[in-house]
């Protein structure tokens, strides 16, 4: 049996996040268990974003404020 815990939940938006780093070999473990989690519970919100993805995210939000 495996597990899967998402790192972040945002309720507002009824979604949870994963955070990878850009190694091959965790993100394809990773996506795995999202389509897993996702074949399970389809009515449950997950997306996977890989870090460097949010660090442009949070850079542009900086640039702005």
């Amino acid at each position: 049996m495996e597990f899967f815990t998402p790192d972040f939940y945002l309720p507002e938006f009824d979604l949870y996040i994963e955070v990878t780093v850009c190694k091959p070999e965790l993100r394809t473990r990773k996506n795995r268990k999202v389509r897993l989690l996702r074949s399970n519970h389809p009515n449950v919100n997950v997306k996977l974003f890989a870090r460097r993805d949010l660090d442009r995210v949070f850079s542009r939000l900086a640039e702005a404020s």
